[in-house]
């Protein structure tokens, strides 16, 4: 079984799916809904270049990666394209 990264950050999630992370499925049974992907090798230093402000990913993507997830999250149901 592949390891998986969780993140409750609207917008780490957002990142993570627009640099390719295969999102693998959403926990909404806490408040706070968790984004689960397939984790990856270098996903940390990903995310640590995204918290230093150095990552860099294409702009359009990143805004309909906002809208994927965003509309994902207040759907019943988490779709199998993800």
């Amino acid at each position: 079984m592949k390891e998986e990264f969780r993140t409750s950050d609207f917008y780490v999630a957002v990142f993570c799916k627009t640099k390719g992370m295969k999102l693998t499925g959403m926990d909404k049974s806490n408040p706070r809904s968790v984004f689960i992907f397939e984790d990856q090798d270098d996903r940390e230093e990903m995310i640590r270049n995204y918290w230093d402000a150095c990552a860099i990913v294409e702009p359009k993507a990143f805004v309909e990666n906002i809208r994927s997830l965003r509309q994902m999250l207040f759907s019943d149901s988490f779709g199998e394209n993800n």
